[in-house]
């Protein structure tokens, strides 16, 4: 069935330090969505006139169908949670988290 919507949950946000001129550096979105599917995407929007896709994790179809989803994320549901990152303090790397902040 045809669905006229796709991104409609809240969109987590991921900003790298600032740079020179005080702008952020890297800036990520995180998309979910939601009731639209089962797929959970990263966008670089560093330069917002030229957003990249970094990648995509889910499954492509409604459950139960589990064909085509990306490597153990055949369990994944419809993805309502706001992604959201913090840095880890030893690897100095963003980390993903779903679901609540604890």
């Amino acid at each position: 069935m045809a669905k006229d919507y796709y991104f409609d949950g809240s969109i987590g946000l991921y900003e790298g330090a600032l740079d020179v001129h005080h702008v952020p550096n890297p800036v990520w979105i995180y998309p979910a969505m939601r009731r639209g599917g089962r797929t959970i995407y990263a966008f670089d929007v560093t330069d917002p006139t030229s957003p990249q896709i970094k990648w995509k994790a889910g499954c492509p179809y409604p459950q139960p169908n589990n064909t085509g989803c990306t490597a153990g994320m055949s369990g994944i549901g419809q993805t309502w949670s706001t992604r959201w990152w913090r840095r880890r303090p030893r690897l100095q790397r963003p980390g993903r988290h779903h679901g609540r902040r604890i």
